[in-house]
């Protein structure tokens, strides 16, 4: 019902509905995974009014569930793939989203360091930062300033992130 549900919205509301589906491969982990693509296909076919967009972090599980020649929906997408962003788009979008806070060039240049000019990453600084505005003196984030957040996001988000690969380690890989 949720893969028809948009439609019907779309229909009632005269509009055109965009259904994301982030990490899209990982249906294929569920016990009948591979039917559900195969269901989901059969409904899009009917759908006038949806458009889907799906979205995988891994090219090539992309490719063998929903772009390859034997997938349910092949030729059915176009294909974007994000690459890195250069420091003046990055600079543009945390100028654009963190308003309130004045950013100094070498506070830029430390968080396209970190960075990498990766959107993800980008964002996950971004979102850092915001929650942590009260605590820049005079709405100033400098280098330093950058570094505070950046450890203080590895501290709490790494620490989460190890323990979950950690407990997934056999007994002796945890010991040593």
């Amino acid at each position: 019902d949720i893969f028809k549900l948009p439609e019907l919205l779309a229909r009632e509301t005269n509009k055109i509905c965009v259904f994301l589906i982030d990490e899209f491969p990982t249906i294929i982990e569920y016990e009948n995974g591979k039917n559900l693509v195969e269901y989901m296909r059969t409904i899009y076919e009917n759908q006038n009014h949806v458009i889907y967009c799906i979205a995988g972090s891994e090219k090539k599980t992309m490719e063998a569930v929903a772009l390859g020649s034997t997938s349910p929906f092949y030729k059915q997408f176009i294909t974007k793939e994000i690459l890195a962003l250069d420091r003046k788009s990055m600079e543009i979008f945390l100028r654009d989203n963190l308003k309130e806070i004045e950013i100094t060039e070498d506070a830029m240049d430390m968080i396209y360091r970190y960075t990498r000019g990766l959107p993800y990453y980008i964002n996950l600084i971004g979102i850092a930062i915001e929650n942590r505005k009260e605590k820049l003196q005079n709405g100033l984030l400098n280098a330093q300033a950058v570094e505070d957040v950046i450890l203080n996001f590895l501290k709490q988000e790494g620490s989460l992130y190890y323990s979950e690969e950690f407990e997934k380690l056999p007994n002796t890989e945890k010991h040593i």
